[in-house]
């Protein structure tokens, strides 16, 4: 099982510069970070798979996005740029003052879905990914048709960034 939780935000709540954080003892084990400055919105993805997805999704979906913003408070200050200073969410600015919405997926309820993240093995060549694009299937012609019975997608299957969560 994988899940994800999206939290948009109004503000940043970290340098641009930081990408992501593993959180090991946290109700979200990872958690990523991505800005849309144009628009004044910040996305927070938190990432869980396996024993600790299916603890998160036991809660009901309000107290799941309750706990998310608590550790986000714990975790994460509101950066002011213009000062060039962070404001500790244990101080009277939390990150979560700037909380917009959210959107949730379950991948353990697809039953398609059978994984959530990978990495590149060892030896891997950029080549390899033209095979792992191609549907897999023991039919020729369904395979010419595109209708394979596996397919990988995410973010791996572009040599440039190599990992999928799917």
């Amino acid at each position: 099982r994988a899940i994800k939780l999206f939290l948009k935000f109004s503000t940043l709540l970290l340098p641009e510069g930081v990408k992501g954080l593993i959180c090991a003892d946290c109700f979200f084990p990872e958690m990523w970070f991505k800005s849309f400055s144009k628009h004044n919105i910040f996305l927070v993805t938190l990432f869980a798979t396996n024993s600790n997805a299916d603890k998160i999704v036991s809660y009901p979906e309000n107290i799941m996005i309750e706990k998310a913003l608590n550790q986000i408070d714990e975790i994460c200050y509101i950066h002011d740029k213009k000062e060039n200073k962070g404001f500790y969410s244990s101080l009277s600015k939390k990150a979560s003052n700037s909380y917009i919405g959210y959107h949730f997926q379950d991948w353990g309820k697809d039953p398609y879905v059978k994984m959530g993240y990978s990495h590149y093995s060892l030896n891997m060549r950029n080549e390899d990914l033209s095979v792992m694009q191609l549907p897999v299937t023991n039919n020729k012609k369904t395979q010419e048709e595109g209708q394979g019975k596996l397919w990988f997608a995410g973010e791996w299957m572009n040599a440039k960034i190599g990992r999928a969560h799917v």
